[in-house]
């Protein structure tokens, strides 16, 4: 009615019929995000079932740049764009914060850019509130997440974990803007989750030379074990 572009993002009906529980999470990340008023933060208009149709829906600020994800099929982001990117994003994790919200799926997919260059964080599904129960998001401390982009004490226990796990997974993420690929590359899970887990990550300026040292540093000081 407001003649306004805006974003679906609906629960699909075979997944709501199969456990209630999943559309209360939906609702749930609807509410979380609504709690984020960020210039950095996509903003979450309205969620509902609606009546007519029985469709669990979440209505979003359209974002019509795509994702960081996407730019980097061209390649390395070049240092001053990535740190654009990855203040941004800081500043909605420092927002989230104040909330008391751990985002714990911070990646290059859920990082979208509108076409004039404004930095977005989205998919709070994932989100958890500190000192609140999971609402069935984790029945057990297992893992959940982006193992590319999961700090070790995510992988250990995603339940507990606060700001710095996002912190490791920004730092992940800016490792992968500036160099092409993650800290930890591959396509098997489980080999990924080892080496977050033992392994240290590589310089990034091996990777990328035209990394400043001061920079790696950072991304070295976010992607630390302890």
């Amino acid at each position: 009615t407001l003649d306004v572009p805006v974003a679906l993002k609906i629960l699909p009906p075979h997944v709501a019929k199969r456990d209630p529980g999943y559309a209360e999470r939906f609702l749930r990340e609807a509410r979380m995000a609504a709690r984020l008023r960020h210039p950095n933060v996509v903003a979450v208009m309205d969620a509902d079932r609606d009546e007519a149709t029985g469709l669990y829906y979440i209505l979003e600020e359209y974002i019509d740049g795509g994702s960081m994800a996407a730019r980097l099929g061209k390649g390395p982001i070049p240092e001053a764009k990535a740190l654009a990117v990855v203040a941004a994003i800081a500043r909605a994790l420092q927002a989230a914060t104040k909330q008391g919200i751990i985002h714990r799926d911070i990646k290059p997919d859920n990082i979208l850019l509108t076409k004039d260059g404004r930095v977005k964080l989205a998919a709070l599904g994932l989100a958890k509130v500190a000192g609140e129960s999971e609402f069935g998001v984790t029945q057990s401390s297992t893992a959940i997440g982006t193992p590319h982009y999961m700090s070790p004490e995510q992988i250990q226990n995603a339940k507990h974990v606060d700001v710095r796990s996002d912190l490791w997974s920004l730092g992940a993420t800016m490792f992968h803007l500036m160099t092409g690929k993650p800290p930890f590359p591959g396509t098997d899970a489980k080999k990924i989750i080892k080496a977050v887990l033992t392994e240290a990550p590589p310089d990034p300026v091996t990777l990328n030379p035209a990394i400043s040292r001061r920079i790696a540093d950072i991304c070295l000081k976010c992607l630390s074990k302890n």
